[in-house]
């Protein structure tokens, strides 16, 4: 079966998992409620009014306002042996059943803001809870001097304020402040649950950057710092991580190829015909490519060599992504629309994984969630998560032509392309937050 381009793109992006999906769930609303209490909660719905651009202003405030938090405040942070002298222990093992209480005792010119930043980074976690009157205490303060400046924070166990301390300082640029807030936010969430969060890690995206163009963009996990990253001519499309750099697909009038960032535009794997859809897994390049008139899934090296063919049916084979234990996941019409399906890296032990009756796109899997893009079945495009483990699915974005999602590295977190922009939500698909206005496709997020 000859794959035309559009087709392709129709069709195409990245992941994996295991067991058969079978019950839908209503969505949650949008910017639901967070878990807090006490002022924390103003704040924090401030801090997810509109998306942070790009050279965004810090808003200067008054003086911290008193709290109950006061233990920790007796323990002086220890003078810095480097801008970031982190001392990581586990203080706490907080699960989402178990929540750990965290208040906030931050001071300074920059205490509105960085309360934000904390507040709103933690609100998407279910093992922490904000809290006035919390048993860890997050303390420090914030100053700005013209476009410089300068931060410490820590977190404390108020029972034992002596030990369990992260430190972090920054004394720089102020552009730089939200990076190394959300540094500490991910320090703090490894030392009370035991696992790091993503709230400084980055995005990736295609946009279209003119007539004729479209661009892969590359922006901070909160929005900020956005910039393209692609050559501005033509059409590169359908960008992923992997190996440390951006890859993605260039569309020419003779086909297409895949480069990285670091290739500079040259072809990685190209040739007469479709490639596209890379993925990085297990140190080797997975892609489609369109030829003998066939559609498959190919693996090669990391410099293109050593080129392997993985799938071999008649029908259409697209979007390889990434799975747990080596597997392959990727989207096959051989049922008779796109579906999403499985395979161990060699291409041996081809199944349907998820069996739904609409059309199932664009997989990424983390741990044993699956989330995909559903397409059809009397409802608009929207995003579905599959608990693979309980074999339940839930539709987690408004109404509304929503795709593309993407997992956070830690699973916690899911974005996705929305009519407005990327969003950002909770993987129940609460506390949705615009990140980047404008039209987007085929986000991925690093991992």
């Amino acid at each position: 079966m000859t794959l035309l381009l559009p087709a392709l793109l129709a069709f195409a992006i990245s992941a994996d998992g295991d067991a058969q999906p079978r019950a839908d769930t209503e969505p949650a609303g949008w910017l639901s409620t967070p878990q807090a209490r006490g002022w924390a909660v103003l704040e924090l719905g401030s801090a997810l009014s509109v998306p942070r651009g790009r050279g965004a202003a810090l808003p200067r405030s008054p003086r911290e306002r008193p709290t109950p938090a006061t233990i920790a405040a007796t323990v002086p942070i220890e003078p810095a042996t480097s801008p970031q002298d982190r001392e990581l222990r586990p203080v706490s093992a907080a699960t989402a059943g178990h929540p750990a209480a965290v208040s906030l005792l931050v001071g300074g010119d920059l205490a509105v803001a960085m309360r934000a930043l904390i507040a709103t980074d933690l609100a998407y976690l279910p093992e922490l809870l904000l809290d006035d009157r919390g048993s860890f205490v997050i303390r420090g303060s914030g100053s700005i001097n013209g476009d410089r400046a300068s931060i410490e924070l820590a977190i404390y166990d108020v029972e034992r304020p002596a030990t369990g301390r992260i430190v972090r300082r920054h004394d720089g640029p102020a552009a730089e402040l939200a990076t190394a807030v959300h540094g500490f936010v991910d320090d703090a969430v490894e030392a009370l649950t035991g696992r790091r969060s993503a709230f400084a890690s980055r995005l990736v995206f295609a946009r279209r950057s003119g007539p004729g163009r479209k661009s892969v963009w590359l922006m901070d996990a909160d929005g900020g710092n956005l910039r393209m990253v692609s050559a501005a001519d033509g059409l590169a499309i359908l960008p992923t991580f992997g190996d440390g750099d951006v890859w993605y697909t260039v569309l020419s009038r003779t086909g297409s190829y895949i480069t990285r960032l670091a290739a500079e535009g040259r072809p990685i794997v190209g040739g007469p015909g479709t490639h596209a859809g890379a993925a990085v897994c297990g140190g080797r390049l997975l892609f489609s490519a369109a030829r003998d008139g066939n559609t498959d899934i190919y693996s090669v090296a990391l410099d293109g060599s050593d080129e392997r063919r993985l799938t071999t049916h008649r029908g259409i084979d697209v979007s390889p992504a990434c799975g747990p234990d080596g597997r392959v996941a990727f989207v096959s019409d051989r049922s008779g629309q796109p579906q999403i399906w499985v395979m161990s890296a060699d291409g041996a032990g081809q199944r349907w994984l998820v069996r739904r009756p609409y059309a199932a796109q664009t997989p990424n899997w983390c741990d044993g969630l699956l989330a995909f893009t559903a397409v059809g079945g009397g409802a608009p495009t929207r995003v579905v998560v599959a608990d693979l483990e309980r074999g339940t699915t839930t539709r987690v974005s408004p109404a509304g032509v929503n795709e593309h999602p993407s997992f956070s590295p830690d699973c916690r977190m899911l974005a996705w392309a929305s009519p407005q922009g990327i969003v950002v939500a909770r993987v129940d698909g609460r506390l949705r937050r615009l990140i980047a206005a404008g039209r987007a496709e085929s986000v991925r997020w690093e991992r």
